[in-house]
């Protein structure tokens, strides 16, 4: 009696452990991308910044003729997540832009331009840090350089007239002309970005995104001694929200981050 108890209690044991090692995988998988929400594939971000430019009128570097700055802006963005550190997004900003030329002594009276804008472009992101399979490797700050090819509508106006409908080219230094020009512009976007990350689900950001624009009319003011286009660039504080697509039910997923955490 005692031996078949014995013989039982063995048979049993190996059926335990082998048992165990395919519960333990079905619970506790790790290998899989899919399994780690930090790269959960969609994210969506809203963001709120300023804005300057650079043209005729004004410099990055003159805030005090760009109104210090103060040129506010609103943006919106998906993202796709391809690779650990690769992803590629869709974003939509409206922004204002505002400017007044040098005061010169010959010219009491300054050229001034405001505007609502709007861009929307598409663009591939890198992040410096690949963000790992297992949680135990991720980190929390992170940081990443984005390129990408757009368009920008843009509509210029003047405290005077209230709009202007035709842009104004100067040439030979004193030599003016009337131009109807078109409002919509092809851009190319460079930007770079500081996250950090909340939790497995949220992240926030500063980025700031520079755009090549192919008009010279973003401020309705084209001199031919200047540079050929306009460019600008926006500044905006960014909150991220990453769509968890974690299988519920799959892994205990802070008995994993207890198990696995570094001490």
């Amino acid at each position: 009696m005692l031996k078949k108890t014995v013989d039982y209690s063995i048979l049993l044991a190996f059926a335990l452990l082998a048992v165990m090692p395919c519960s333990g995988q079905d619970v506790y998988n790790y290998s899989g991308k899919r399994y780690n929400p930090y790269l959960d594939r969609f994210s969506l971000s809203i963001g709120a910044g300023l804005s300057a430019y650079n043209g005729e009128l004004s410099t990055f570097f003159k805030p005090k003729l760009q109104n210090y700055y103060l040129n506010p802006g609103l943006g919106l963005s998906f993202a796709y997540r391809l690779l650990d550190n690769v992803s590629f997004k869709a974003e939509t900003n409206f922004f204002t832009l505002s400017s007044e030329s040098e005061p010169v002594a010959s010219d009491p009276i300054n050229e001034v331009f405001w505007s609502y804008n709007l861009d929307y472009f598409v663009a591939g992101v890198v992040d410096f840090i690949p963000q790992k399979r297992i949680d135990a490797m991720f980190s929390r700050w992170n940081g990443s350089l984005s390129a990408g090819i757009g368009q920008v509508i843009f509509s210029p106006r003047d405290n005077v007239a209230g709009g202007k409908k035709f842009g104004q080219i100067i040439s030979s230094g004193s030599t003016s002309s009337q131009y109807e020009y078109a409002r919509l512009s092809v851009i190319y976007t460079l930007g770079a970005a500081v996250k950090y990350y909340i939790n497995k689900n949220q992240y926030l950001s500063l980025e700031g995104t520079y755009r090549f624009t192919r008009t010279d009319f973003l401020d309705a003011l084209k001199d031919t001694s200047h540079s050929p286009f306009d460019r600008y660039l926006t500044l905006q504080f960014r909150y991220t929200i990453i769509f968890d697509s974690t299988p519920n039910g799959i892994i205990n997923y802070e008995k994993y981050r207890k198990m696995y955490s570094p001490r």
